[in-house]
């Protein structure tokens, strides 16, 4: 009788590790797939991190390139002296 009550014990202890580790198993599982899903993510923001970095060079050169144009106009102005364009006979 003591053996068969320490067979039924072993037996549903045996029961209780397989229910735990297929317990287990599943959340690996499910972690794997969280982790696959977020490597993804990182992708996808790298690819348009990339993209704006892009974006910001581009807009920098045409700054850049406002920055001469209005540096020469303003240049120009100081060349023509209105005062001096405004007298009559001066043309």
């Amino acid at each position: 009788m003591q053996n068969a009550i320490r067979t039924g014990v072993l037996l549903l202890a045996l029961a209780a590790g397989g229910l735990l580790f297929y317990r287990m198993v599943g959340y690996l599982e499910t972690m794997t797939g969280l982790m696959g899903r977020m490597a993804d993510s990182v992708g996808a923001m790298n690819v348009e991190i990339q993209a704006l970095r892009e974006s910001v060079q581009t807009m920098e050169q045409h700054m850049a390139q406002l920055d001469k144009t209005v540096g020469q106009g303003a240049r120009d102005m100081q060349r023509l002296n209105p005062m001096q364009m405004m007298v009559p006979g001066s043309n």
